[in-house]
């Protein structure tokens, strides 16, 4: 233990633990005073106190050696910590965490450092599944690990069978590409993760995949930005990219109370003509009818929508449908004129 004297030159300090018969580290620490001696009376269970206790059994005690000391402050000492640990590898440590903010300001190649500061946005045209990594991702871990950590365990739908590649994605950047083999019920599939418990009460709804590195994403579009696939304050971790392509058409309006209030407003089914010569069943319904869409075949009415932005060069096919389209094509009213019972002239120029 350390006297008063000693503790107060120390000051805050980083430290490792290692085997004293193989000189492997298994551990990494910071700490200030007597901390780095609490690990002996350690009984909680975990991979560090289970190699302690293995060294003590045969008589041993665990070499400690401090690799800075005299640090005043906390955050850089937290730092020097976490660099330490990234530099051996948390996969050959017993260390639980990684180290403070190691995942945003820990090991990195060249290529992630320019992808974090720089990166160019990604335009995507092939059928993607965006995943959105948090803490379970780190710039410095291996292959396996990053892959296990994306493809699963995730709640997707019926969607996730027209994707193609699967994108792992870490600070709105895309850190590894994957060519999808199959989807399988989640936990079927052989596994290094080790969360499982956090997504029993959801597994029948989740799924993951079997697959392989994409070298051709990678060269294509790895540590490039996809945050802009991602509407502001979207929370979802998952992103599908021109998934739907028969679909992306869909178009359903929601008619203000004040149109709806409208005696001329349609409600239930009614035929529209359209300004271009097309005839498109369509069909209002929910609370006050207020939702306008195509009946039968749900496109229809999108497809018209969409073809006039389209041929107007106001919209992108496959590009997200936001204000800056309507802006772009000029004119944001929909009319309808009633010509006949249940039949309706609609114009949209």
């Amino acid at each position: 233990m350390f006297n008063s004297e000693i503790r107060k030159k120390m000051n805050r300090y980083v430290y490792l633990l290692s085997d004293p018969a193989t000189d492997e580290i298994f551990y990494v620490g910071k700490g200030k005073g007597n901390r780095v001696f609490s690990h002996l009376n350690d009984n909680s269970k975990n991979d560090k106190t289970k190699k302690i206790q293995e060294i003590l059994a045969r008589g041993d005690k665990p070499k400690i050696e401090f690799l800075v000391h005299g640090v005043e402050d906390e955050i850089t000492i937290k730092k020097i910590e976490a660099a330490i640990i990234d530099l051996i590898g948390k996969n050959k440590l017993t260390n639980i965490v990684a180290g403070y903010e190691s995942s945003d300001f820990g090991r990195m190649d060249l290529d992630q450092i320019k992808g974090k500061y720089s990166s160019k946005k990604a335009e995507i045209i092939e059928k993607v599944l965006l995943i959105k990594l948090s803490d379970t991702f780190r710039y410095n871990m291996p292959p396996m690990e990053l892959y296990d950590y994306t493809r699963g365990i995730w709640v997707v739908g019926k969607r996730r069978e027209n994707v193609n590649y699967v994108f792992a994605v870490y600070d709105g950047v895309i850190q590894e590409t994957y060519k999808v083999s199959e989807w399988f019920k989640a936990g079927t599939t052989y596994s290094s993760r080790k969360d499982a418990e956090s997504w029993k009460a959801t597994k029948d709804q989740r799924w993951e995949f079997v697959g392989n590195i994409s070298e051709k994403m990678r060269k294509k579009y790895k540590h490039k930005s996809v945050e802009h696939y991602w509407k502001p304050g979207n929370r979802n971790p998952v992103r599908y990219v021109n998934a739907r392509e028969i679909w992306e058409y869909e178009v359903e309006l929601i008619a203000p109370t004040s149109i709806i209030n409208n005696e001329f407003y349609p409600k239930g089914d009614f035929i529209a003509y359209t300004d271009d010569g097309y005839i498109i069943p369509m069909h209002t319904s929910g609370q006050n009818f207020k939702n306008i869409r195509s009946s039968g075949n749900n496109h229809l009415f999108g497809a018209w929508i969409k073809g006039k932005l389209e041929k107007n060069n106001a919209l992108k096919k496959l590009r997200p449908f936001n204000e800056d389209v309507i802006n772009n094509y000029g004119r944001k009213d929909l009319k309808f004129y009633l010509i006949d019972k249940n039949k309706y002239y609609i114009s949209f120029w």
